[in-house]
């Protein structure tokens, strides 16, 4: 997805496909962070929720 923006952006200069692509960027890092980060000590998961 982002390569499409970026690709819109070098072809035409449209400022807004360049922030589209900026965004993705954003959002992805935001998410590989998300993945990265350990689970917060007292945090129930679903699995512990369901058993008591």
């Amino acid at each position: 997805m982002r390569d499409f923006g970026w690709n819109v952006f070098w072809q035409t200069g449209n400022i807004e496909a360049y922030l589209f692509s900026k965004e993705v960027d954003r959002l992805k890092a935001a998410e590989d962070a998300r993945e990265e980060a350990p689970p917060e000590e007292g945090a129930e998961t679903a699995e512990d929720e369901a058993q008591g």
